[in-house]
């Protein structure tokens, strides 16, 4: 095995490609566990350090903090999401940090797959930007 196949590239990491998300929809996603995202985890858990470490961490603020880390580090843009409310018809959402935090809270199905991409490896290959570039 040639470790070179290994190797993924950071600036796909940090700065997210497009996965397709559904019809006309492409959600652009960075690594989990990127740098921005490991600091940012690390800073909404700190105050709650001890609660973690005994298993007492109320779950709907762990659900916030995960919440929280893919809309500002991980779920970085979105074409063609829409949503239907109140019986009226689909709306394009226009991508904001706030906006993501919301859907990825409503919506626990877009958040699985958002931690699906952000985790497949694959999509953020070194080799794929050699392959395109024709070498």
């Amino acid at each position: 095995m040639d470790l070179k196949n290994l190797k993924t590239s950071t600036e796909k990491e940090n700065e997210g490609v497009w996965q397709p998300a559904g019809e006309g929809c492409e959600l652009k996603i960075a690594r989990f566990g990127n740098p921005r995202s490991q600091r940012l985890f690390q800073s909404l858990t700190r105050p709650f350090r001890r609660q973690i470490e005994n298993g007492t961490m109320d779950p709907q603020k762990q659900e916030d903090i995960v919440c929280r880390v893919l809309a500002e580090a991980v779920l970085l843009d979105w074409r063609g999401l829409e949503e239907s409310r109140n019986g009226d018809g689909p709306k394009q959402l226009v991508y904001s940090t706030d906006e993501a935090f919301r859907v990825l809270k409503e919506y626990p199905e877009l958040r699985a797959m958002v931690e699906d991409y952000s985790k497949d490896v694959e999509a953020y290959r070194e080799r794929e930007l050699e392959e395109s570039a024709g070498n």
